[in-house]
């Protein structure tokens, strides 16, 4: 299995294991209907112009008892062609039963296991959807069996991942994608084609320390990574892929020579690079690229000290792909301030740094030396009123990506959200300079059932 995606197979697997199952809940969901407006027309060719563009998402999620266990059943989809940000997850079908102090659980899951506000690190066992890395489905659901132990020292868990869900990719028509793609229809398994067990161990604690309670997580992961690279035919890794670039661009006078680091790439790009040559250089997808998913080894941890109204968090992750180990890591926290002035309101400033070591072999990193800056204010009123805004910026360049929303109830069954993005850059001397054009205001409508 190497993708799990259509309601048609979402509705067939779920019909399937709820004929089975007893005491069904009632099936509870929401509908959002909304539009995206885009402030610019795209870069590339093959995206959009500016203007508005309507989309309509969906969730479901319910359960129940099935002999001596239980049926979990979750998912959520997103209908809107214009920008490529359709999709369809199916995030959780799975059957759980408890044999007193461990339990068993096999089916489609999703296992989130990041503390921190900003990028998470440690997972690795679910793909993600890139094909709107903003707003879009977070982290999909991928088949597993897991086995999970509770016992007085933390909750010792495995997994085995039995089949391989691609990540929703970029294709044309997405905003928030590079202007040079691989070919994603046809990629390439540095093991075993997608067809192999992947491994994952995890351990969760939480113990009192001084005045304040510490939660701990540690994990260990084998297998194809979720995460796929670009790659030149007949090359290794990412690296290759800046040779594949400088090629598009016409290999103009004073450009890289092939072989070149990720740092004289970014360099050059950020002395020469211009829009019209990027967006000429748009091919998608490039002949002779493809998608590579490596073996990886991953060693995740977490840690979160909490101590009344003070969080300190930190994740980070040692990882071997593409011959080389590198780290990457989130360390801060976070502050929250109640019955400010005298009301009821409530407010949370979060600060974290981000870093990433990966070369180019494994990938470019997006966030390799920034500082992510997150205030949420909440009105706390029947109608729960949440204001947000999160930037995060790049220490070694003036790039900055930025996100502000606002949502609200309007009554028990309708709410309403208002969020935008803005990404501001200074030419081509950052990863975030290929989506300068992509800032939006979204506006949508989500009724409850």
């Amino acid at each position: 299995m190497r993708k799990l995606s259509g309601l048609g197979t979402v509705l067939l697997v779920a019909g399937t294991g709820f004929a089975a199952a007893e005491g069904t809940e009632p099936l509870t969901g929401r509908v959002d209907v909304g539009a995206r407006y885009h402030f610019d027309t795209g870069l590339y060719a093959g995206q959009t112009l500016r203007g508005a563009y309507g989309f309509v998402g969906l969730r479901l999620e319910t359960g129940g008892r099935a002999g001596a266990g239980e049926i979990r059943f979750a998912f959520s989809g997103l209908l809107e062609p214009e920008n490529g940000r359709s999709f369809a997850n199916l995030e959780r079908l799975f059957y759980r039963q408890s044999f007193g102090t461990w339990d068993l659980i096999a089916g489609v899951n999703t296992e989130n296991w990041s503390v921190v506000e900003s990028v998470g690190l440690v997972n690795v066992m679910n793909p993600a959807d890139n094909a709107d890395p903003v707003s879009g489905a977070g982290l999909l659901g991928t088949p597993m069996i897991n086995a999970n132990v509770y016992t007085g020292a933390g909750t010792f868990s495995a997994y085995l991942l039995t089949g391989f869900v691609e990540p929703n990719t970029p294709g044309v028509a997405n905003r928030f994608r590079a202007p040079i793609l691989p070919d994603f229809a046809d990629p390439i398994f540095e093991a075993g084609n997608g067809r192999h067990l992947d491994l994952a161990l995890r351990y969760s604690g939480n113990f009192r320390l001084g005045a304040g309670s510490l939660d701990i997580g540690a994990s260990y992961f084998d297998g194809t990574s979720r995460s796929p690279v670009c790659t030149a035919v007949g090359g290794t890794g990412a690296a290759s892929c800046y040779d594949a670039v400088i090629a598009a661009l016409g290999a103009p006078p004073g450009s890289p020579a092939p072989g070149s680091s990720a740092d004289a790439f970014w360099s050059w790009m950020a002395a020469n690079a211009t829009d019209a040559l990027v967006s000429g250089a748009s091919t998608v997808p490039v002949p002779g690229l493809r998608a590579l998913y490596q073996r990886t080894r991953q060693v995740g941890l977490t840690a979160v000290f909490a101590h009344d109204d003070l969080q300190l968090k930190a994740e980070g992750s040692w990882s071997r792909a593409g011959g080389a180990t590198y780290f990457a890591g989130v360390a801060g926290g976070d502050y929250t301030w109640h019955n400010l002035l005298g009301t009821d309101h409530g407010m949370t400033l979060a600060v974290e740094y981000l870093y990433d070591g990966r070369d180019a072999a494994q990938g470019t990193p997006l966030f390799e030396d920034d500082v992510f800056l997150g205030l949420s204010y909440r009105l706390n009123n029947r109608l729960d009123t949440a204001f947000s805004l999160s930037v995060i910026h790049d220490l070694s360049s003036s790039a900055q990506y930025i996100t502000a929303g606002v949502t609200s109830r309007i009554n028990d069954r309708l709410s309403f959200e208002v969020k935008g993005t803005h990404i501001e850059t200074d030419g081509y001397n950052d990863p975030l300079s290929f989506i300068g054009r992509d800032s939006f205001l979204e506006i949508s409508l989500s009724t409850f059932f």
